[in-house]
This record gives structure tokens, C-alpha cells and sequence, in this order.
């Protein structure tokens, strides 16, 4: 399978992308970034980067390069401290919608003829677009993805709703001031052990977008929970 990646260079980005490299059944990772790679992520021949900066367009021969990929995992995103509601809008929706319409349009479809957008999205997302600025945007998208989706034949969504991810060790200094990993050292544990709904691995949360990707999960919406339950019966049913 072939797939797209965004945010490739962030806590949740890195991680799918190192967990792609590793999935033999992945056989190429179209990386569209504005930034390079990280020379710590291991090197490999199944990674493309497209040096891409306007993720509201997308030129006719950039979507020529994307024939044949059956999955988009849209990792690309930030906080909402401090940023006003039109550039969280845009960045957090406009961003994913204009990308999935120009895949469309384009007639991007894997080889079961079928186009996974895979959206990472967060705990609290509202689909009623009420709350704060993170769940408004993040609810408004869920559901534009959603509705795209329905009156498509071959565009699937899945919106993951993470909880709190820890970064990766091999990525915090790249991604992470030094008082955020200890302020991270200190979130992590306490949320594990006193909230695990709210909790969830990141090497777990890229493993989950890639069966999303794989369609292996059917279409949807999933949970904190969910992501983790699911993980939990797939692991079980291979050790059968």
C-alpha cells in the first residue's frame, strides 16, 4: 500500500512515519512537508518528500506523483494557544478539506479502488462545534470530513480522537522546549495512572492510523478508548 503523510516532522508525524517504514506492507510514504525529514529518522527507500508549503493548493503535477495511494494520514497540526480563530481555521480545517477535495478530484484511489483519509483530530472534539476554539475547529472538520465522505463512493474518513500522547525520547529535543519534556515528564505518568482514558502510547496511535489507513477498522469515529480497545483485540488475535 501506498500511502500520504502530513505533519511528518511532529511528536505524532515522526512516529507513524517510523511505524510505516517498518510495516512491510506499506511500500511507499509520500511525505508532503515543509521541512525535511529529521536525520535521526532511520533512512529508507519507501519514503518520497515533497517539499510542499501552500496546503490550501495542490498543482497538477504534485497530485501526478500521488497515483496509486490508497491512504492519506493527516498528522499535520498544532496547538490552538494562541493562535486566533481564522488561523486555527485554517490551519486545523482548511487545510485537511482542500487537500481531500484535490485528492478526489484528482481520482486518487489505492488498489482496491478505495481513498482513506485519516484525520487526527482530539479528545473533546465537538461535531456540534460548541466549546472551546480546539473543539469547535476540530468538530467542524470531523464533520465536513464525515459529510465529504457520504456522498463519495471511494473516499472513506476516520476521525481519531487521541487523548494525551507522550512524544517519542529519540524526538523531544527536535519538538519540545526543555520545560515542556519536564512539564511532560511529570503530565504523562500522572495522567496514565490516574486518567488512562486520557492516555494513550504514541507508537499505539500510529500503529491504530495505520490500520485506519488499511481500512482494517471500518469508517468512523474513534474514541480514546476505542483506539486502545481495538488495538487491544487486534494484538490479542494475533497471539491466537
Amino acid at each position: 500500500m501506498k500511502v500520504i503523510l502530513t505533519g511528518a516532522t511532529g511528536a505524532a508525524g515522526l512516529e507513524i512515519l517510523r511505524s510505516a517504514i517498518a510495516d512491510t506492507s506499506i511500500s511507499r510514504i509520500t511525505v508532503l512537508s515543509r521541512r525535511p525529514i529529521p536525520a535521526h529518522v532511520p533512512a529508507s527507500e519507501k519514503i518520497t518528500r515533497i517539499e510542499h508549503s501552500d496546503f490550501l493548493s495542490y498543482p497538477p503535477e504534485l497530485l501526478a506523483r500521488l497515483e496509486g495511494h490508497g491512504a492519506c494520514i493527516w498528522a499535520l497540526g498544532k496547538s490552538s494557544a494562541g493562535m486566533s480563530e481564522d488561523e486555527y481555521t485554517r490551519l486545523t480545517h482548511d487545510f485537511p478539506m482542500a487537500a481531500l477535495k484535490a485528492f478526489d478530484a484528482a481520482g486518487i484511489r489505492g488498489e482496491d479502488e478505495k481513498f482513506r483519509f485519516v484525520y487526527i483530530s482530539g479528545d473533546g472534539a465537538n461535531t456540534d462545534e460548541k466549546g472551546v476554539l480546539f473543539a469547535r475547529v476540530k468538530g467542524r472538520t470531523e464533520k465536513d470530513l464525515r459529510a465529504f465522505a457520504a456522498q463519495s463512493a471511494f473516499v472513506h474518513a476516520y476521525n481519531l480522537r487521541p487523548g494525551y500522547f507522550p512524544t517519542n525520547p529519540k524526538d523531544e529535543a527536535l519538538i519540545r522546549s526543555a520545560s515542556m519534556r519536564i512539564a511532560a515528564r511529570i503530565l504523562g505518568p500522572v495522567i496514565s495512572f490516574g486518567i488512562p482514558s486520557k492516555y494513550i502510547k504514541v507508537e499505539d496511535l500510529a500503529q491504530f492510523c495505520l490500520e485506519a489507513g488499511k481500512g482494517h477498522p471500518e469508517p468512523g469515529t474513534f474514541s480514546n478508548v476505542q483506539m486502545k480497545q481495538l488495538l487491544k483485540e487486534w494484538k490479542g488475535a494475533e497471539t491466537k
